[in-house]
């Protein structure tokens, strides 16, 4: 059954617009390495400036990009309940990143480098934070459905990990309300950040594993349309991750205590690692089909890489050290290239092909080469955690007192920019989708 026309232009739309955060995060993150390597980091004596910019990255390169992201994918399997809901949805979210991006050029504005959902703290960014996550929960928090999925090229395992993200979201938004009420206004403004956004910032890294697992089910699809794991073992994935989230609302009425710090922290550590190691293990053993596509392939396995590499940097954490940036941007990453791929992957649909052997060509290696690079990335912050090396400093306030910094910053710089390359080439390919779709006369598309 074919997804009608105005769901799959919503649906496409909400893509669109996480694709548009990731881009703007991109350029950010560009002005970030640069600011941050060996040299260059000296000449620039505004740290102030790196930190607002990494505010809106981080807002968008995370939550625009994976919420928005999710949204779209829940809009593809579902379609379309209740029109006006979907509208005043879209709408929110789209003025609310169009706020938090402007909020980063407001003079005097105090920016908060705060873990999970770091801030502005300006009305302009947080009128757009609430609205962006308010469109977002409009969608994400609608019921699951256990139909088969409306559109005819997602597979069965896909979609029951993207509506999985429902009951996640509706626990979000719980803790959320919760904590809310719970953290006293009178801390100061970092401290109250830190403890409003920490127990739904962790609630929230489950919804978008589970985003990442069926984007993996649906880039190691056979030609039959036949995915590694079967529906009924995505079930059972799907209910080991949501079932440790279902503590989390009794965690946000302890306050903001070590139970409410140390809690969600547990959660995280033995609540993802096991069912997405079972999950990368079953691929791993079922992804060498001749069937399954290249492209498919290597982004998972790059995906993969990152998530195993990700969950050691995590274990290897023990201060306020450059090891936490290596142990999230290895996660994240992970994440991302399963995305790129995937929008890839979507634009095959009917109505969206290219043609071209060279887009096709480029589409396969571009997630390898951001992937390669984010975890090159990783891997020099991580050697400059063992150095001591600050997690928090920028410009001229960077202090590189060895060698073993020295060398670990320089590969991060590396790693950076060849992420940020690989970047830039999924912006192109996308361009290039864009226009060659707006050239397909009319009646060939299908909508």
């Amino acid at each position: 059954m074919q997804i009608d026309g105005m769901a799959r232009k919503v649906a496409t739309y909400w893509i669109a617009l996480a694709v548009a955060t990731v881009v703007l995060a991109g350029a950010l993150a560009l002005a970030l390495v640069v600011g941050r390597a060996p040299v260059i980091s000296e000449w620039i004596d505004d740290p102030s400036f790196f930190r607002r910019a990494l505010v809106v990255h981080v807002v968008l390169a995370l939550w625009g990009w994976f919420i928005a992201y999710a949204a779209g994918l829940r809009l593809l399997v579902d379609g379309i309940t209740s029109p006006r809901r979907i509208l005043a949805a879209t709408t929110l979210a789209s003025v609310g990143v169009v706020a938090i991006v402007a909020s980063a050029g407001i003079r005097g504005a105090t920016p908060l480098l705060v873990n999970y959902i770091p801030v502005v703290d300006h009305p302009v960014f947080l009128f757009g934070l609430a609205a962006f996550f308010a469109g977002s929960a409009l969608i994400l928090c609608r019921p699951p459905t256990i139909a088969p999925p409306r559109e005819w090229n997602v597979p069965l395992s896909s979609a029951i990990a993207w509506r999985a993200t429902s009951p996640v979201a509706i626990i979000a938004a719980v803790v959320f309300v919760i904590t809310f009420f719970k953290v006293p206004r009178d801390r100061s403004p970092e401290v109250y950040y830190e403890f409003l956004f920490w127990g739904v910032g962790h609630t929230l890294q489950v919804l978008s594993i589970l985003v990442m697992l069926g984007a993996w089910f649906f880039l190691l699809r056979d030609r039959s349309g036949r995915t590694p794991i079967s529906p009924k073992l995505v079930i059972g994935l799907s209910a080991a991750l949501i079932a440790p989230q279902l503590a989390a609302p009794f965690l946000a009425f302890s306050g903001p205590t070590s139970t409410y710090i140390g809690g969600f922290t547990r959660l995280m550590q033995f609540g993802i690692v096991l069912p997405v190691s079972l999950a990368i293990v079953i691929c791993l053993a079922r992804c060498w089909k001749p069937s399954i596509s290249r492209a498919g392939r290597y982004a998972f396995l790059v995906s993969a890489l990152l998530t195993v590499t990700g969950f050691g940097l995590g274990a290897m954490i023990r201060g306020s050290d450059t090891m936490i940036p290596a142990h999230y941007h290895a996660s994240l990453g992970a994440i991302t290239v399963a995305l790129m791929a995937l929008t890839f992957a979507l634009i095959e649909i009917p109505g969206w092909s290219v043609d071209r052997k060279w887009w096709r060509r480029f589409a396969t290696w571009q997630p390898v080469i951001f992937g390669v690079g984010q975890l090159t990335f990783a891997i020099g912050f991580a050697v400059s955690g063992l150095y001591g090396m600050d997690r928090k400093a920028y410009g001229s306030e960077q202090v590189i007192d060895s060698a073993g910094a020295f060398i670990g910053m320089a590969t991060m710089g590396i790693g950076g920019l060849m992420a940020v390359f690989g970047g830039g080439v999924f912006i192109a390919l996308i361009a290039v989708a864009i226009h060659n779709h707006l050239r397909t006369p009319t009646l060939r598309r299908i909508t």
